[in-house]
């Protein structure tokens, strides 16, 4: 059931980032981990790669997380939701793994804040 809104502009004047093409985002991930692309793909044992990719993935370029699964050959969107659990698990405990995921979303924040001309400003864009 949708909500009602208590003023009409409430929804039509919402600020929304422009996302980002998921291969940006996967490029400044591999960056910020020190891995190729195409590592996000493999499937490995007790590996963060799969689950930093898919969170910066959904957070950065607006992808669902059955979006995500597709792109990075993982089974379902619950097996995206699991391993974007274990890496916050993970980097509660790991501060190095931590410092790379915040390296890698201060990249991507300033790409997604950077205009075309080169002066900084938010891209954004009105959804009503």
């Amino acid at each position: 059931m949708v909500e009602k809104r208590r003023r009409p502009e409430d929804a039509s004047l919402r600020r929304v980032l422009a996302p980002l093409a998921a291969e940006t985002v996967l490029a400044e991930a591999a960056r910020a981990l020190g891995v190729e692309a195409g590592e996000f793909k493999r499937r490995r044992r007790n590996s963060a790669l799969r689950g930093v990719a898919a969170r910066l993935l959904v957070k950065y370029s607006g992808l669902t997380q059955r979006e995500v699964a597709a792109l990075l050959g993982v089974g379902t969107g619950a097996a995206v939701s699991t391993q974007i659990r274990k890496v916050q698990a993970w980097t509660s405990d790991d501060a190095r793994l931590r410092s790379r995921i915040l390296r890698a979303e201060a990249a991507l924040q300033a790409l997604r804040t950077k205009s075309p001309n080169g002066h900084s400003a938010v891209k954004a864009y009105f959804k009503g």
